[in-house]
């Protein structure tokens, strides 16, 4: 017959001959194998395997090694999830920890593909349920904090907290950071550790630079003066033929310092 259930030290479901699906004698379930062992560190026996063959490369055409969560509804903004949870320590019920949920915010158009976003959802404290922590909306704008990221200006990231927003940036230890943050007071860039500058590049090159004594350096790594030390932080502009600086206020008048092979002051 085209189909069979067999028993070989496990219940095994055969088409043509073939094996479909088989459920171990430890309740392991292989659907397209026979192998429930998955290494993932350490290598062991999953609940669920589930083995397809694909040589597509091309990420959205992803098939056959594939799992599907199908929501038969089609109203405007519902889900499809997968719920990761834990089980009460009798056993029941089980409480859910985090989950990846796809939401789909138009009514489903009869043969269009649906608009959609991805929200990360994770429980914040014991005896909380999950709440979204970090979204992927339809325009591939990312959202941390917040499940509508949005922009002044383009798209991208954008990071939200009721008190102090932060992205760090590490290098090869906590003394080679940036944060760059955000709170009631305003905007904050931040270079983290003994000694720290922040530099400036263009084109892979840098362009300017402030020292961890608050010294400006525009064209020089080095920001100072030739007269000595000073009591404030010192603005050092340095280039290869005339160098100049210029201040202007918003009524158009302005001082424009040169320094080339000779110095001087320009008022406007």
């Amino acid at each position: 017959s085209p189909a069979s259930i067999g028993n070989k030290g496990a219940l095994y479901f055969d088409y043509n001959n073939t094996e479909r699906m088989r459920i171990t004698s430890s309740g392991n379930v292989g659907i397209g194998g026979s192998e429930t062992t998955v290494f993932n560190g350490t290598g062991g026996d999953m609940k669920l395997v589930v083995i397809g063959d694909d040589s597509t490369t091309t990420v959205a055409n992803n098939s056959d090694a594939a799992i599907a969560i199908v929501n038969t509804n089609q109203t405007a903004g519902n889900l499809a999830g997968l719920h990761f949870a834990r089980a009460d320590t009798d056993d029941s019920p089980n409480y859910s920890g985090a989950a990846i949920v796809a939401q789909f915010p138009d009514a489903q158009v009869t043969g269009q593909y649906p608009k959609g976003r991805l929200h990360f959802n994770t429980s914040t404290s014991a005896n909380t349920a999950p709440s979204t922590k970090m979204t992927i909306d339809e325009s591939g704008n990312v959202g941390i904090g917040t499940s509508s990221p949005s922009f002044s200006n383009g798209s991208g990231l954008e990071v939200a907290n009721a008190t102090t927003a932060c992205v760090r940036i590490e290098g090869n230890s906590a003394a080679h950071a940036v944060e760059i943050y955000a709170d009631s007071t305003g905007g904050t860039i931040d270079a983290r550790g003994s000694g720290a500058a922040l530099q400036f590049d263009l084109g892979g090159s840098e362009a300017m630079r402030i020292d961890s004594s608050g010294n400006v350096g525009i064209g020089t790594t080095s920001p100072a003066l030739s007269i000595g030390s000073v009591s404030g932080a010192v603005l050092h502009a340095a280039g290869a033929g005339t160098t100049g600086a210029r201040f202007q206020n918003t009524s158009g008048t302005s001082i424009e310092l040169f320094a080339g092979s000779n110095a001087f002051i320009n008022t406007g």
